[in-house]
């Protein structure tokens, strides 16, 4: 049933160890909101979140990949030069995906 996030939601954040606290406390946020908006959409038990970072010749660039499960499983990945963009962008994939589930349900 979707409505508001699960109780016994687990997350597991990895991949995060270099990155300031002000930037944590962004994701964190951003992880909150998006599971507020996701779990209207969809029952969502366990997120994986892994966090890649690559330094590419002075510059450092960042890989996401999310892996959540409840109705199913669902994944999505994305990447950029800002963490915090490559995880909205990540996050706004699984939200697009579980509204593509939901519309092959409703079929």
């Amino acid at each position: 049933m979707a409505g508001k996030p699960s109780a016994d939601l687990k997350i597991s954040l990895t991949g995060m160890g270099e990155e300031t606290g002000f930037t944590k406390d962004v994701i964190a946020k951003d992880i909150e909101r998006s599971m507020e908006r996701l779990s209207k959409i969809s029952r969502i038990n366990l997120m994986n979140i892994d966090v890649k970072r690559h330094d590419k010749g002075g510059r450092v660039k960042y890989s996401v990949r999310i892996e959540a499960t409840g109705d199913g499983a669902h994944h999505s990945d994305a990447h950029g030069w800002s963490l915090e963009n490559a995880m909205h962008d990540a996050l706004d994939r699984l939200g697009k995906e579980l509204l593509k589930m939901k519309e092959k349900r409703s079929l």
